[in-house]
């Protein structure tokens, strides 16, 4: 049971799974993302992505099925 309150609390269900109990909207939880080698543009600063966008673009370069995700294939990062 999440018993979390607060000013910050995010109350709005999340309409697909793997959370794990962060705030989206919040400015501060933006990760680093880095990718490099073969099939990936050099020099490239994407800005903001999705972290659910990172496992259909590594199922593409990687030449594997994703199948139906979340996600979409990072397309501008590919060379």
């Amino acid at each position: 049971m999440d018993d979390a309150a607060g000013e910050e609390e995010e109350t709005t269900p999340p309409h697909h799974l793997g959370t794990h109990g962060q705030r989206p909207g919040h400015p501060a939880l933006h990760a680093f993302f880095l990718a490099a080698g073969p099939g990936v543009r050099r020099g490239l600063e994407p800005g903001v992505i999705r972290s659910r966008d990172v496992a259909p673009t590594i199922a593409t370069v990687l030449e594997l099925a994703m199948g139906t995700t979340d996600g979409r294939v990072l397309e501008e990062i590919l060379a």
